[in-house]
């Protein structure tokens, strides 16, 4: 699903963007559609529902002011009662951080910019999981653990490290993306196979 419309192959099945409930409804219902990846803004969720029941994943990406709206924790408050799997949020985000406290450390993939770093240290001493960039022999790497186990180590040599002008919701997407990945139940070896052959999120 893109901005313009939805798509199986060549065919669409539905005009719009990917947040209209058409293209969305048309998605749900078409036997085709094995996986659905959609993005919604979570005062979207309060104002109009998820239109469905259930979530496999859920990705709580930051937005400009997040943290301190409550009509966005609400949100997410939904999202996460609708999801049965993991749980996907940046350590930046503090909306989303307050709302996972009562889910179990298993069921949440932590991103941060600092695999190392003493949140990330003390989420994977719980048994929580965890994407973060660190160095490795002097090269950019992407690290994805689950307690005290790696799941995926690559190097990464294109790795953009945020800047000060960096917002959190555009320097996480590879972190997302193999969160998402993983959460979606991909080994770590295929995962880490995608990305050394270049793909990148969007």
């Amino acid at each position: 699903m893109t901005e313009v419309g939805a798509y199986i192959g060549d065919q669409t099945f539905a005009a719009g963007g990917n947040r209209t409930n058409r293209a969305i409804r048309s998605a749900l219902s078409d036997p085709r559609v094995e996986l659905l990846i959609r993005s919604v803004p979570p005062q979207e969720i309060v104002r109009s529902g998820l239109l469905h029941d259930v979530c496999d994943v859920a990705a709580l990406v930051p937005g400009k002011a997040d943290n301190h709206d409550e009509e966005v924790q609400q949100g997410h408050m939904v999202l996460l009662r609708a999801t049965r799997g993991k749980v996907i949020i940046g350590t930046d985000n503090e909306a989303a951080m307050r709302g996972v406290r009562e889910i179990e450390p298993n069921r949440v993939i932590m991103l941060c910019t600092d695999i190392h770093s003493a949140i990330i240290i003390r989420h994977l001493e719980s048994g929580g999981c965890a994407a973060g960039y660190c160095l490795d022999d002097g090269k950019k790497t992407i690290k994805l653990m689950q307690g005290n186990e790696p799941i995926l180590t690559s190097t990464i040599d294109t790795v953009q490290r945020p800047s000060a002008n960096t917002t959190p919701t555009y320097l996480d997407h590879q972190l997302f993306a193999v969160s998402i990945a993983f959460g979606l139940g991909l080994e770590g070896t295929d995962i880490a196979s995608a990305l050394n052959h270049g793909v990148r999120a969007p």
